[in-house]
């Protein structure tokens, strides 16, 4: 099969290196400059979606959220334009179930492609070791056809059910993440105001029942001051504002991730666009009046 992959940020450039080492690739982006990388090396650079498309038997899509996606499917310069019957297409994008249901009936309707959903969790280098968790809804049939790319992307699989139940996988995923997230800078919080050290906190954290992935990861770094995750703080803003629009959909009450959502916004609101989401530190210790470096 060959295979075209669309959104290469850090995470999308890792799993499109995978695809290229067992795969024919083709691989674009809106930002020339995240091509470079893979110019006359490993994978094929598109010039444009139409090109892409018209190249490629499955396309995976890494965007930023699913206005992104229906914009690179159907906008005037998308994938419909070049696109072949039969195309198989995965969404690595978080989005919303719903809207997932309708992309993938317009596209089979109107133009005979597939739409599986296939988002992600993990960090850059978790997807490069094949670690990555890949939440897949899709019909039957779909989800057969894709088990080679998938196998390929990450062993770390889990099938969720139909079209646009593996987004709803993954809204819960960020959701819970997240939240775990802040409840561990609330835990550093209170351990430094009291005197506690950093890494005797972890040791505690990381050994009881308050364990989770968030205070495994984020501890035993933040007295460094280094980074404990390459996501940007916007991106995963994008995400909570997914779970919430998702959860008013159906009914779910949100009231621990509503109020996760809003202290994001509000460091987004403060920070460099560029931020990422270790920036939320920074929140804490403006709010607390503390530095966690050292501590």
């Amino acid at each position: 099969m060959k295979v075209g992959y669309i959104g290469l940020d850090a995470r999308g450039s890792a799993f499109a290196r995978r695809l290229s080492g067992s795969h024919s690739t083709v691989v674009y982006d809106v930002r020339p400059e995240r091509t470079q990388a893979f110019d006359g090396k490993d994978a094929a650079v598109a010039r444009d979606p139409q090109s892409l498309a018209s190249a490629s038997d499955v396309i995976l899509l890494c965007l930023a959220d699913q206005t992104e996606v229906e914009d690179m499917l159907f906008g005037p310069h998308g994938l419909t334009l070049g696109l072949k019957r039969g195309t198989l297409i995965i969404d690595q994008t978080t989005g919303d179930p719903a809207r997932t249901r309708a992309l993938a009936a317009r596209l089979a309707a109107a133009h005979g492609a597939t739409l599986i959903d296939a988002p992600t969790s993990g960090e850059p280098d978790e997807v490069a070791m094949g670690a990555a968790c890949l939440m897949c809804g899709g019909p039957d049939d779909a989800i057969e056809a894709a088990r080679p790319i998938l196998a390929t992307l990450s062993d770390n699989i889990v099938f969720c059910g139909g079209t646009g139940d593996g987004h709803a996988a993954a809204l819960v995923s960020h959701a819970v993440a997240m939240c775990n997230r802040l409840i561990t800078y609330e835990g550093a919080t209170l351990a430094v105001k009291y005197g506690l050290a950093l890494d005797v906190t972890s040791a505690v954290v990381n050994k009881s029942g308050a364990w989770n992935g968030a205070s495994e990861r984020v501890l035993p770094i933040l007295g460094t001051g280094g980074d404990t995750t390459c996501q940007s703080l916007s991106q995963s803003t994008k995400d909570l504002q997914a779970v919430k629009h998702a959860a008013m959909r159906c009914g779910a009450p949100m009231f621990i991730a509503d109020a996760v959502r809003n202290l994001m916004e509000v460091a987004g609101n403060e920070a460099e666009a560029s931020a990422g989401v270790d920036e939320l530190a920074r929140l804490f210790e403006k709010m607390a009046d503390i530095k966690f470096a050292g501590a």
